[in-house]
């Protein structure tokens, strides 16, 4: 028996399996780095970021790549090791074998060198390479995709075989190419709401990343002011009275309209008014408004908050599909819906939408879009095309014009009208299901 060949073919299959893991690291190191973190990389001026970019573009052939490799050592590994096990394994083993096991000595040398063989591959060949991949992607596969890219060249007429043979395997399924695995919405909302329970973000940033979110899905309706809660001014009021009316409202712009709201001349602002007052005698309230910009209440707030950042304007007028004026919109409104409520000081004696009682009832104001006490409170009700707003629903379940004390039940819910404006619903209460907690004595 040759010592020094015992060690040569050892080194050779420890070789292999080291090959095996470099393969096996590559892969996963390749799938795993963010396709969003490769340009930092490039600009970073990180080795290989370049040749990582360009095999990130085509998925199959480097996978294609690095199964050749990881079969054609793997296949190597285990010739050798067959072999050494014929030359050195099986002539000890006959000579201490019982003579009735003496059949069976190959069979078992074979399979004691299986054993052992695989155990190594597995844990130095598979597990630690993709263990150290998964924790360090982005180094890992900077590092590799150097070597998995000549490799794939070398290798380029087995590579090609093998995405085309797989490219038409997939054809049987109904598609030709593999989809790129973009990150969802989902998914991010699922990873957020995942580093919130980390502590890598608190709950303020959380409910950030979901207004963005939902930034792009709201429309105009769900967060303007409705026509009922609209202020605005008539054309013939003189500027002195109007000047008084914005500084009690506190408000900076509002619409102007002649005769009715369905006809808005434009919108007039306050350091207008007041500059129009220092001339003696002061204009007509038409001659200091601005022309009014109109907006349908299907457009996403998403596409307005561009229209009024490139229009340079903070106030639209919202319309329905009849052409009516149905509210308006301002850019403190598409911004709360990302921030959350924004109170300056006119708004610090103005109730809150929606208030938590003691007994762990709310009070909320008949305006309130369904979506938020969903959202928000739990509250099992949807908006459709008859309804939006609490008001709306409770109006829409009655049947009728609301009286106050009436009361409806949903779900386990109760919802009793509070408060009326006239013929409008102004405050609801909802009463949730379970036990009651009795107010403070």
């Amino acid at each position: 028996m040759n010592l020094s060949m015992i060690w040569i073919e050892l080194l050779v299959i420890l070789a292999l399996i080291i090959a095996n893991g470099f393969f096996s690291a590559s892969e996963i190191a390749l799938v795993a780095v963010r396709r969003s973190r490769i340009p930092q990389l490039i600009e970073a001026g990180r080795r290989g970021a370049t040749t990582l970019a360009a095999l990130k573009e085509n998925p199959p052939q480097f996978l294609a790549a690095v199964q050749i490799g990881v079969t054609v050592v793997g296949a190597m590994a285990s010739v050798i090791a067959g072999a050494a096990t014929v030359a050195f394994v099986e002539p000890p083993l006959h000579a201490v074998a019982p003579i009735w096991l003496d059949p069976w000595v190959g069979v078992i040398a074979l399979g004691g060198t299986v054993v052992v063989i695989s155990y190594v591959t597995l844990v130095l060949g598979e597990l630690v390479p993709k263990s150290l991949a998964l924790s360090r992607p982005e180094q890992l596969a900077c590092f590799a995709a150097p070597v998995v890219s000549a490799f794939a060249r070398l290798c380029g007429p087995v590579v090609r075989l093998l995405t085309g043979s797989t490219s038409a395997v997939l054809l049987l399924f109904g598609r030709a190419r593999v989809a790129d695995p973009f990150v969802s919405e989902d998914e991010v909302k699922h990873l957020v709401h995942e580093g919130t329970e980390a502590g890598i973000f608190d709950e303020a940033e959380r409910k950030l990343i979901h207004s963005i979110f939902e930034f792009t899905d709201t429309s105009v309706r769900e967060v303007m002011t409705p026509r009922a809660e609209m202020h605005a001014v008539n054309a013939d009021v003189p500027l002195a009275a109007l000047a008084k009316d914005l500084i009690q409202t506190g408000f900076s712009r509002v619409p102007v309209y002649r005769g009715d709201l369905d006809h808005i001349a434009g919108v007039v602002h306050i350091k207008d008014v007041f500059r129009a007052l220092e001339h003696t005698p002061p204009p007509a309230l038409s001659e200091v408004v601005h022309p009014a910009y109109f907006v349908p209440d299907s457009m996403q707030i998403s596409d307005l908050m561009r229209e009024l950042q490139s229009r340079r304007v903070h106030l639209a007028i919202v319309l329905n599909e009849f052409g009516t004026v149905v509210g308006l919109v301002t850019i403190e409104d598409l911004l709360e819906e990302i921030v959350g409520e924004i109170r300056d000081e006119f708004d610090a004696d103005e109730e809150l939408d929606v208030q938590e009682l003691p007994d762990s009832s709310l009070l909320a104001r008949g305006s309130v879009p369904l979506g938020d006490l969903h959202d928000k409170y739990g509250l099992p009700v949807a908006e459709t095309t008859d309804y939006r707003t609490l008001a709306g629903f409770v109006l829409a379940r009655l049947k009728r014009l609301a009286k106050g004390g009436e009361a409806i039940h949903h779900e386990g819910y109760k919802m009793t009208v509070v408060a009326l404006d006239g013929r409008r619903i102004s405050k609801v209460r909802i009463e949730r299901p379970g036990p009651r907690v009795p107010p403070a004595s």
